[in-house]
C-alpha cells in the first residue's frame, strides 16, 4: 500500500497522437495500481474526459488517482497535475494516422500540424510538470522508459513491478493482443459481433465510416499498429506528397532533432 499522498491529483497522457500514448496511458495505470492506489476512470471511455475533470474528482476517494489521456491542449497546466507528452517524428506520426483513420492525405496533413502544435505546447521549457517522452525510446528501451515515469510520479514501485509491466506490455505480447481484437467483427452499426464480450468492448469510428473494435479495459483498438518500421511514409507517400510534407514539418523537426 502507498504510505503517502502523491503531491498532484490528476495525471495526463496528453499530446500528438500515434506516438505511443497508449501504451504509455496503460503504463501509468498499472503504476498506480502497483503503488497502492486506483486509476479513475475504472473503465477506459472511448470520448476525452478532461472536460469532465472537477466533475470526476469530486467522485474520487483518497486512494483514487483520475488518471487521462487527451490530444487536446489542456488550458490552463496548473501545478496539481503531472503530465506525460509522447511524441515522435511527425511524419510517421501523421502516415500512421492517416492509415488508422482511413483518411486522405489533406485531412491527415491537418493532423500532422496539430500534432506539432500540441507537441510545441506541452514541451515549452517552464514547464516542470511535464515530461516528454520520445517514441523511439518507448520502443528501444521501454523498461528505461517506465523508470523514468515512476520517478516523475514520484510512486513507490519496485524494479520487480517495473520489470513486470515491461514485460506484460512489451511489443509481442501487445501485437498479438491487437491480433486477437482484429478478429472481433463489428457491423456497419458500431455493433460488435457474436465472439467479442460486450461488456469489455465497444466500437469507435474511423473518417470513412467504418468502425475498429475498442477494448474499454485497456483503450487499445483493432487495427492499432499501422506501421512496423519508422520511414514507412517515404514508401507509402506519393512524391508530391513527400514534397508537401516535407515544407509544412522540416523546421519542427530540426527544431526536435529529428534528421531530415
Amino acid at each position: 500500500m502507498a504510505s503517502t499522498p502523491l503531491p498532484y491529483k490528476v495525471i495526463f497522457v496528453a499530446g500528438m497522437s500515434r506516438a505511443g500514448s497508449m501504451w504509455t496511458y496503460n503504463v501509468v495505470r498499472r503504476l498506480i495500481r502497483r503503488s497502492g492506489y486506483a486509476p479513475l476512470p475504472e473503465e477506459i471511455p472511448v470520448e476525452d474526459l478532461t472536460e469532465h475533470v472537477d466533475e470526476l474528482l469530486k467522485t474520487a476517494g483518497d486512494r483514487d488517482v483520475l488518471c487521462l489521456k487527451t490530444h487536446r491542449a489542456l488550458q490552463p497546466i496548473t501545478a496539481d497535475m503531472r503530465i506525460i507528452c509522447p511524441y515522435r517524428d511527425v511524419r510517421d506520426a501523421m502516415y500512421s494516422y492517416m492509415k488508422f483513420m482511413r483518411c486522405p492525405f489533406e485531412r491527415a496533413l491537418k493532423a500532422a500540424s496539430s500534432m506539432m502544435d500540441k507537441t510545441d505546447y506541452y514541451l515549452l521549457p517552464h514547464r516542470e510538470n511535464v515530461l516528454p517522452l520520445r517514441y523511439n525510446g518507448i520502443i528501444d528501451s521501454p523498461e528505461s522508459t517506465i523508470r523514468r515515469i515512476v520517478r516523475f510520479l514520484e510512486m513507490g514501485v519496485s524494479a520487480k513491478d517495473i520489470e513486470e509491466i515491461a514485460s506484460n506490455l512489451s511489443r509481442r505480447k501487445v501485437s498479438n493482443y491487437l491480433k486477437s481484437l482484429d478478429r472481433i467483427e463489428v457491423d456497419e452499426h458500431g455493433n460488435t459481433e457474436a465472439g467479442g464480450d460486450t461488456s469489455r468492448y465497444s466500437s469507435a469510428p474511423r473518417l470513412d465510416g467504418s468502425y475498429r473494435v475498442y477494448d474499454k479495459s485497456t483503450g487499445f483498438q483493432s487495427n492499432h499498429i499501422t506501421t512496423r518500421k519508422e520511414g514507412e511514409w517515404r514508401h507509402g507517400l506519393s512524391q508530391p506528397q513527400r514534397e508537401t510534407l516535407m515544407r509544412t514539418v522540416s523546421p519542427w523537426l530540426i527544431k526536435h532533432g529529428f534528421p531530415l
